[in-house]
């Protein structure tokens, strides 16, 4: 009986792991058809959790992986085929690839009158224990359509000379930033049953207020809530909606309407006598790095546009990549951050007109930084690197600096020039104080203090 027993449970066993087996093989072949691989997967896992195996990392970390970067289009050559020769050449292929950038990924804000007004809802010289200023002001735009509120909140070193900025997205409410009981919540973050979900001070270590305040910087944020929820039910609202929302035929989605919400902040921000005009940096990581970069390109009042992991359809190249690739971003992600016509290139990358590293060329020559992490490989650290490298080779051509390097740099490597900076640490998909230390060493050289 007892032999019985045993072949009993040996033979469940078998028959469980056959099962599994069968079953994970079912499960991996339809996510191979739907356009995920296991190596985008495995790029996700060990990008989000710093306990996966490190076999994992080798899966898709290997250095004899082929990017065929072959069909990447030419920043200096126009689409149709003219050479760029010079800068003002340049100036023109801007315009034409910002255009392509609209019209294939980003789409642009309805061409709708509005108007903007500013509104002080509290200010404190006694803030960060009386080293700064808080202020607080609510952003109203409104159109024919209604209108959308939004709260920027603003900390300012104290001085008698205006301050540069950091300007960027928070994801989770301004409270979030900084355990103040003086901020008011962000509007966005307010429920249908009037309840706040933000829980103070839980991103202060992406935000490190005291440092910067400290480095003598302001740190400037608004919640992305405040002008669309991350969602593709309800993404058309608030400030998407008050411009006549994304009716198919005017496409005004996510991306672009948290980007056209940062250049409202700035509206404000230029009018402001304690900030420094002339020293605007927009700064995000991950979707908000995404939308720092764009934000960059359609607002020429950005000195510096930074990311850090913005990945796909951020600092990295759509073609090669191989974490967040287009067809995933746009199938099951986000299809709702891009215009419709985006999808036409999922796993068709070949056939853009663009890719990001003709992102990063628009800011010039204004600055662009791109902070990337050693295992942030659904971010794809080596498309955003290379990507960096092509725009700086282009650039080249006009006189800038090209980068030399051939191969992702390791962990603690920093490259900085006067166009263009870049860092990449040892972590996975984060945004901490090592990285605000290389983008405010970066501001001091480069856009001096």
């Amino acid at each position: 009986r007892l032999k019985m027993a045993k072949r009993k449970r040996v033979l469940k066993i078998f028959l469980w792991l056959v099962t599994a087996i069968i079953a994970l093989n079912a499960i991996l072949a339809s996510l191979i058809l739907r356009g995920i691989t296991l190596r985008s997967l495995v790029s996700a896992l060990e990008s989000y959790t710093d306990g996966a195996p490190q076999i994992l990392k080798k899966i898709v970390d290997r250095k004899d992986i082929i990017r065929d970067y072959s069909t990447i289009p030419d920043i200096m050559t126009f689409s149709n085929g003219d050479a760029v020769e010079n800068y003002d050449n340049f100036m023109t292929r801007q315009e034409e690839m910002l255009l392509l950038f609209k019209d294939n990924i980003y789409g642009d804000v309805p061409n709708i009158d509005y108007e903007i007004t500013f509104n002080i809802l509290e200010e404190s010289e006694e803030a960060l224990d009386g080293n700064a200023i808080r202020k607080q002001v609510e952003v109203v735009v409104t159109t024919e359509y209604g209108q959308n509120k939004s709260v920027l909140l603003l900390y300012i070193p104290k001085s008698t000379e205006p301050i540069p900025v950091f300007l960027g997205l928070n994801f989770k409410g301004n409270t979030t930033i900084l355990d103040d009981e003086n901020i008011i919540p962000s509007y966005g973050r307010i429920n249908e049953e009037g309840v706040v979900e933000e829980t103070p001070g839980e991103r202060y270590d992406r935000w490190v207020v005291d440092y910067v305040i400290n480095q003598g910087y302001a740190l400037a944020t608004v919640c992305a809530d405040d002008f669309a929820p991350d969602n593709k039910k309800t993404y058309n609202s608030r400030i998407i909606a008050a411009f006549g929302g994304d009716t198919g035929e005017t496409e005004f989605k996510t991306i672009s309407a948290w980007a056209f919400g940062l250049s409202k902040m700035i509206d404000y921000l230029i009018e402001d006598e304690m900030i420094d005009n002339s020293r605007i940096i927009t700064v995000g990581h991950s979707r908000m790095g995404k939308t720092s970069l764009w934000a960059g390109a359609i607002d020429e009042r950005v000195a510096l546009a930074i990311s850090s992991g913005s990945g796909s359809t951020g600092a990295a190249l759509a073609r090669g990549n191989i974490g967040e690739t287009v067809g995933i971003i746009n199938k099951y992600v986000a299809p709702h951050w891009f215009v419709d016509k985006y999808n036409a290139y999922s796993k068709n990358e070949d056939e853009m007109p663009v890719d990001q590293h003709m992102l990063l060329a628009l800011m010039y020559p204004r600055k662009v930084y791109v902070a990337s992490s050693t295992r942030d490989l659904w971010a794809d650290p080596y498309g955003e690197f290379m990507a960096l490298k092509f725009a700086s080779e282009a650039l080249a051509k006009i006189g800038e600096e090209a980068i030399t390097e051939n191969e992702l740099p390791n962990a603690g490597t920093y490259i900085f020039s006067d166009y263009y900076g870049y860092h990449i640490k040892e972590d996975n998909h984060k945004i901490k104080l090592e990285d605000w230390e290389h983008f405010i060493a970066y501001a001091n050289e480069f856009l001096g203090q």
